[in-house]
């Protein structure tokens, strides 16, 4: 799944307590697995393929496609912090700040499995396993149709939540 989803519904999540910050960033970290688990669509990322492939012979350091990777990730991350802030300006301002911890805490697991290819060593890699299991064997990547409809849903769901 894409990072944009992961930020709003941690977001969305986090806004239903606005009163407790570790709360929602924790939730909004919890938020992410239930949604790896579902069937979904990704973006390739380049780095992560050639990190894998290089994690048998030395640390992973970068390579081949890191600044597109880093443009697209950096972009889709922004849009998820971005309208989780907006999100949460339009419902409960005091609460901007709540909403960007669950947002952050959303797409936290997937900023941990890079952090896996440059030290493969717990609790990072007992949390990288942990997704790896939970997530989703059926992928919907040679499907973006329906994988990028399917996550819109989900944008528009977090949405929905929070403003009602």
């Amino acid at each position: 799944m894409v990072l944009t989803p992961h930020a709003i519904i941690g977001a969305a999540v986090a806004l239903q307590f606005p009163k407790h910050p570790i709360l929602g960033f924790i939730f909004g970290f919890l938020s992410h697995f239930i949604l790896d688990a579902i069937p979904h669509w990704h973006y390739s990322v380049l780095a992560i393929k050639e990190a894998k492939k290089l994690m048998s012979t030395k640390p992973f350091t970068g390579g081949r496609g890191a600044l597109r990777d880093l443009t697209w990730i950096g972009g889709d991350f922004f849009l998820g912090i971005v309208i989780s802030a907006v999100m949460a300006t339009l419902t409960n301002p005091p609460a901007i700040f709540i909403a960007l911890l669950g947002a952050a805490g959303g797409v936290f697991p997937d900023f941990l499995q890079f952090a896996y290819f440059a030290i493969p060593k717990p609790p990072i890699s007992t949390i990288y396993n942990f997704h790896m299991w939970i997530h989703a064997k059926k992928r919907l990547d040679d499907q973006p149709l329906i994988g990028i409809s399917q996550q819109l849903l989900l944008v528009a769901f977090g949405i929905l939540i929070t403003i009602f």
